[in-house]
Formats: C-alpha cells, sequence, structure tokens
C-alpha cells in the first residue's frame, strides 16, 4: 500500500504567484500582486518540502436565487500544478480539497471559469471531477 505523498495547507499570495509563474499564468500573478484579498483563499499543494500546485477562490460568495433568497456559492479562480508535478493528481487533490472546504463553510455549489482557448485542453478534467457547462461560459458542480 502507497501513502500520497503530497499535502495540501492553506498558503500565501507569494507562494501562489512563484506556481502560477512557473506555469506560465501572468494573469494570476497580476490578480495576486497586491496579495489575497479578505475573502480570497489560498490552498498549496506540496510534495514533500517542495511547492508543487495552488489554488485560489472564493469559498463562500453570497447571491441570491430567482425567488430573492440569499445563499452562498464557491468560485474557484486559479488552480495550478507546476509542469513538473502534472501527472500526479496533484491538480485533483486541490481540486477537491476546494471543493470540500468551499461545501463545508455551506456553499451551494462551486463555479469556475477556463480560458476560451483552454476549454478543449481542460474539459475533460473538470467534467471527470463532477463539472458540467453551465451554459454561460462557467462551469459548475454542485456541492449536495
Amino acid at each position: 500500500m502507497t501513502t500520497d505523498p503530497t499535502r495540501i495547507t492553506s498558503g500565501t499570495a507569494s507562494q501562489a504567484s512563484a506556481v502560477f509563474t512557473a506555469a506560465g499564468m501572468r494573469t494570476a500573478c497580476e490578480d495576486l500582486s497586491e496579495g489575497l484579498a479578505d475573502d480570497e483563499l489560498c490552498l498549496i499543494a506540496w510534495l514533500g518540502e517542495e511547492v508543487a500546485g495552488a489554488a485560489v477562490g472564493r469559498p463562500d460568495s453570497l447571491a441570491f436565487d430567482d425567488a430573492g433568497r440569499e445563499y452562498l456559492y464557491a468560485v474557484l479562480e486559479w488552480l495550478a500544478v507546476l509542469p513538473v508535478h502534472r501527472g500526479l493528481h496533484i491538480g485533483t487533490r486541490l481540486l477537491e480539497a476546494f471543493c470540500e472546504l468551499s461545501c463545508s463553510r455551506g456553499a451551494r455549489a462551486v463555479h469556475l471559469r477556463m480560458s476560451p482557448s483552454r476549454v478543449t485542453e481542460l474539459q475533460g478534467f473538470y467534467e471527470a471531477r463532477g463539472f458540467s457547462d453551465a451554459g454561460d461560459g462557467s462551469w459548475s458542480r454542485s456541492c449536495r
């Protein structure tokens, strides 16, 4: 029996920026240049003592349904795994950790957007993990 050497911890904007820089995600780095917003959460994946990936999002955003009732939802803004660590399920671990945390805080669903240029590349990854196309350029997964 093997154990998964990946661990997920809370992280900082600078740790996430280092991952996003190495992954070629300049826009993510620009968004994080001032640090994390008060309502943002950063998760860092570690492989041993090395940072292997990062996820940044808002786990408890407020919205209103058609009847005017408020509810919570989560938005995964950025997710990346360093190229050298891809294929080790680190992205899946980060995604699941973000979804579990968001749902445990009362989110009804987790939403994300993909760059239109990367939909073909990433669609299968997110669909295999329970996300579906919401038809408005976003993808979502229910917490229930």
